[in-house]
């Protein structure tokens, strides 16, 4: 495995633990068991933009695993 391909897969890893967290976040929201401060909403609002960080990280792995097989 090449030191690009880990370096993508950590960041997939990374950008997945942000979505998690958001949405432990967003069911405590959602819950009433916190009212969340203005970072919070804004790490709520980021969600969106991380999920299509993920789609185009995973697309350029797979790219970089095609032209590695060639």
């Amino acid at each position: 495995m090449s030191a690009f391909e880990i370096e993508l897969k950590k960041k997939i890893r990374n950008k997945t633990k942000k979505l998690e967290q958001i949405s432990e976040l967003e069911l405590k929201v959602k819950k009433g068991e916190i009212a969340p401060n203005q970072e919070q909403l804004i790490k709520i609002a980021s969600k969106t933009a991380i999920e299509l960080e993920i789609v185009d990280v995973n697309q350029y792995l797979a790219m970089f695993k095609d032209c590695e097989k060639e």
